[in-house]
């Protein structure tokens, strides 16, 4: 026993115990070297006890320093700290053992290696924050295009409604004006999206066979009207030794050459715009290689902007903030992603080039090709009266949908508004096609599709579904094909791809 006191007793006259809450305020102290108040912020009583807040913050159950130097205003103390974090039950607890003599010797050495330590430390917790904080813009910029793609999508259904209705003059020089305002509301939503996804790793690149001539006419089709409106303008080139049917990702392709064509478009206010494609085989030779370029004779930029181009929610200066957008830096991203590069040559008052360098496998299977991809869209007609059951919880969606429907004669609809309401209908009715909002209050949408699956009986089980979304995210995307969902519309959809997916569905012929 004595043997034991004795030891104990060693002990408190070598260790200073500082009981601290889990916010840092000390709870009690021996102060055996030095006095602190009960009460007292530790990160007051001395420098190096700033680190104290962020070790408890952290997963370490305890954490050892040796050779800490501790300056007070009437002694030195070289000691070795241990901070234990504590738990639920117990509070966190800083040990200080005075070794001041032991330490004489290697303390310059082992002091350095703590002020790394130290450093490196709130360098990763630096990092970790500014991590978790780009998460968070990520997840807040991604919720917000979220809400915003259902208005617009609901919007733009009752404008196609409107455009077929006996419209004035003025009326119809209205609706162009509202059409041309939701048009870059729209991009605007998709530019934040795009970015978002990037960041977070979610932007994907979807490789098919696709008509290259088609997409070249598209983007001619395009900005033709725009730049004749605008005095400026607008040549094509396209290299007639181009391949017509290529492999790739053609609406990434058609995006990145909007961006461009749409800032020369925004920045050009005389002379021309020129749009030119040519093979450019400097890559690997397995592939076709093509240079976009996009030239103009507008403001252009110097070099201080250019080295800020393809970078995100920046702004050069309070006179050039509406100069450079979001869309630079998703061609930027989109351009990384296709496994592409970027070359930029600009002068202020002259103009600016943009060349694009992609790659591309060629499609010789020409002999399977669709021949009616270019055919107009024609409108089908509906022998016998389809029933549909529309599953969306929103009113001015629910309306457009109705009006749409019925214009095009041959459906019947009926609405749910939640997933039990859902599949008690579809229980008691007899139905072609169900469309599911999957953006439904309480995750509605998915559960209205996993109840209809899950139905023993095979007519319901097996009942086609068109699913509704404002977020193209891959879990989603995912969740629909485990589901066996028939088709997925991503939101602002237009009336025609709406009738092309019912009729592929229904299989109208």
């Amino acid at each position: 026993m004595n043997e034991s006191n004795a030891i104990y007793n060693y002990f408190l006259n070598r260790i200073q115990t500082i009981e601290l809450t889990k916010k840092g305020t000390v709870v009690a102290s021996n102060n055996l070297f030095f006095k602190i108040n009960k009460g007292q912020a530790v990160n007051e009583i001395h420098p190096f006890f700033e680190i104290v807040n962020d070790i408890i913050a952290s997963d370490n159950e305890e954490i050892v320093f040796d050779t800490i130097q501790l300056d007070f205003s009437d002694q030195v103390i070289i000691s070795d700290i241990v901070i234990y974090t504590g738990n639920k039950k117990v509070n966190p607890v800083i040990l200080i053992y005075d070794n001041t003599k032991s330490y004489d010797i290697v303390q310059e050495t082992t002091q350095q290696k703590n002020e790394v330590f130290i450093a490196d430390f709130f360098k990763t917790q630096k990092l970790l924050k500014s991590q978790e904080e780009k998460e968070l813009k990520n997840e807040f910029l991604a919720g917000i295009t979220d809400s915003l793609k259902t208005p617009i999508s609901s919007i733009s259904g009752l404008l196609e409604l409107f455009e077929k209705s006996n419209l004035n003059f003025d009326q119809k020089g209205l609706l162009k004006v509202i059409r041309t305002s939701m048009s870059h509301l729209n991009r605007l939503t998709n530019d934040v999206l795009d970015l978002t996804k990037s960041e977070m790793g979610n932007l994907n690149i979807e490789l098919s066979s696709f008509d290259f001539d088609d997409l070249i006419e598209d983007i001619e089709k395009l900005f033709s009207n725009k730049f004749l409106l605008k005095g400026i303008a607008f040549k094509v080139i396209k290299s007639d030794r181009i391949p017509r049917f290529l492999i790739g990702d053609r609406a990434r392709v058609l995006q990145i050459m909007e961006y461009l064509l749409e800032n020369a478009y925004k920045y050009t206010n005389e002379g021309e715009v020129i749009f030119e494609v040519k093979i450019d085989n400097s890559g690997n030779p397995k592939k076709i290689g093509l240079l976009f370029v996009v030239s103009d004779t507008g403001v252009g930029f110097d070099d201080t902007i250019k080295e800020q181009l393809f970078k995100g929610f920046k702004r050069i200066n309070e006179q050039d903030k509406d100069r450079i957008g979001m869309g630079l830096a998703v061609v930027g991203n989109l351009i990384q992603l296709l496994n592409g590069s970027v070359k930029v040559e600009s002068k202020p008052n002259i103009g600016s080039t943009f060349s694009v360098f992609m790659q591309f496998n060629i499609d010789l299977n020409l002999d399977t090709k669709a021949t009616t991809s270019n055919l107009p869209f024609k409108k089908r007609e509906i022998r016998k009266k389809l029933s549909i059951l529309l599953v969306d919880d929103n009113e001015i969606n629910q309306l457009v949908l109705m009006k749409l429907l019925i214009n095009h004669q041959g459906f019947f609809i009926d609405i749910a508004t939640n997933a039990e309401q859902a599949m008690n209908m579809v229980l008691k009715d007899s139905y072609n096609l169900v469309f599911v909002d999957l953006n439904l209050s309480a995750n509605n949408g998915f559960k209205t599709i996993e109840l209809i699956r899950a139905n023993e009986e095979p007519k319901i089980k097996k009942l086609p579904i068109v699913a509704f979304t404002s977020y193209e995210g891959e879990m989603e995307v995912k969740k629909c094909k485990l589901l066996k969902v028939n088709e997925y519309m991503v939101k602002p959809y237009t009336n025609q791809e709406l009738f092309e997916v019912i009729y592929s569905v229904l299989d109208i012929k």
